[in-house]
């Protein structure tokens, strides 16, 4: 989903809440979560590392595993998916989507259909 400015995100956000999704803010935290809840993933400013987690959470979510960095622990985590629930759904401003671009990260190729309000 895609929100022209924060003011939107954050109504956007409350819907979700509303419906039922719990926010997460990393894909970290994202794999952490019970795959049978509905959540969203919350791209608000876009920290170091972020970037290739968002792009590598979008290219890889249809292989049935997700593998990702961990610089707790330097090693890859690899996740198992078990597409039980709602998939994640990524809450992002315009202005972050091109900031992803701008780092060589082509999420919208990536990634399934995207809501962008008018």
């Amino acid at each position: 989903m895609l929100s022209r400015d924060a003011v939107e995100l954050a109504d956007l956000a409350e819907a979700l809440a509303i419906h039922g999704f719990s926010p997460t803010y990393s894909v970290q935290e994202w794999l952490t979560k019970s795959q049978e809840e509905s959540t969203y993933l919350l791209a608000d400013g876009v920290k170091e590392g972020e970037a290739k987690d968002l792009y590598d959470l979008a290219v890889q979510y249809p292989t049935g595993q997700v593998q990702v960095w961990n610089p707790a622990t330097s090693a890859l985590v690899s996740v198992p998916l078990s597409y039980q629930g709602t998939p994640p759904v990524l809450l992002t401003t315009l202005q972050n989507l091109h900031t992803l671009e701008a780092q060589g990260f082509d999420l919208r190729s990536a990634s399934g259909l995207a809501f962008q309000s008018s």
